[in-house]
């Protein structure tokens, strides 16, 4: 996608701790107000303040932290939310999967051992297969390499073992901005039932849906994403 945003936007794409190229600190705790502070910290670094943030899945949620405790300009922010994990998980998945990812997390060969299974391009498209969506063989082959990276399975246990989306849940309406919610139908990660509940409690959220898309839709066709993405952003600053 960032070749065809990179015209119109100056773009600010950064890792998470201990996720892909960033590494983890040792006292790191990577709880969603920690990880929304920090990400905080690198645009005042930076001097920037965002006039759009977009985020997906798990980083929607942070998107949304970010402009609800941190933006100078909430009304005026926009947010745009592909496939986002805003509220918690139903049923029994709400109860064993956090301290499950905790459980792996406190292993230190979890990482490893994972790393190990996942890494080769039968297994990252089995993976991606789970989500919903279909990736191109180079599309696959760059997860494969993400997958076989301890550090970074390391650092997204950690992460998920630390995060508690309920109380963001709580505050959703206080996402008074522009709000536009990308939603893959096909989605096995994140069901499109959960994006038409949260999108019911934000006042000025708008979707649109992409047909026969899974939780990676921006990947599968990031020319459809952008079009919706650039036309609904025109019409927003039009009004």
């Amino acid at each position: 996608m960032l070749p065809l945003l990179a015209s119109r936007f100056t773009l600010v794409c950064p890792d998470l701790p201990g996720h892909a190229f960033t590494s983890p600190h040792a006292s790191l705790n990577l709880s969603l107000p920690n990880v929304s502070g920090f990400l905080d910290q690198l645009l005042v670094t930076l001097k920037l303040k965002p006039s759009v943030v977009v985020g997906h899945s798990a980083g929607a949620a942070l998107g949304a932290h970010w402009v609800i405790h941190h933006s100078h300009a909430i009304a005026n922010t926009a947010l745009v939310a592909l496939n986002p994990a805003w509220l918690a998980l139903p049923g029994l998945a709400y109860w064993l999967f956090p301290p499950a990812a905790k459980l792996m997390a406190l292993n230190p060969a979890t990482g490893f051992l994972a790393a190990k299974f996942l890494a080769s391009p039968e297994q990252a498209e089995r993976l991606i297969a789970s989500t919903g969506s279909r990736l191109s063989p180079q599309d696959l082959s760059y997860y494969a390499a993400l997958l076989a990276s301890s550090t970074h399975i390391n650092g997204v246990l950690s992460m998920m073992s630390s995060w508690n989306v309920q109380t963001l849940e709580g505050r959703l309406p206080e996402l008074v901005g522009p709000i536009l919610m990308c939603i893959g139908r096909q989605d096995q990660t994140v069901s499109p039932a959960q994006a038409q509940k949260a999108v019911k409690m934000m006042p000025h959220a708008q979707t649109r849906f992409f047909e026969g898309l899974g939780h990676l839709a921006h990947e599968e066709d990031p020319l459809q994403a952008c079009e919706v993405m650039l036309k609904w952003q025109g019409l927003n600053q039009a009004n």
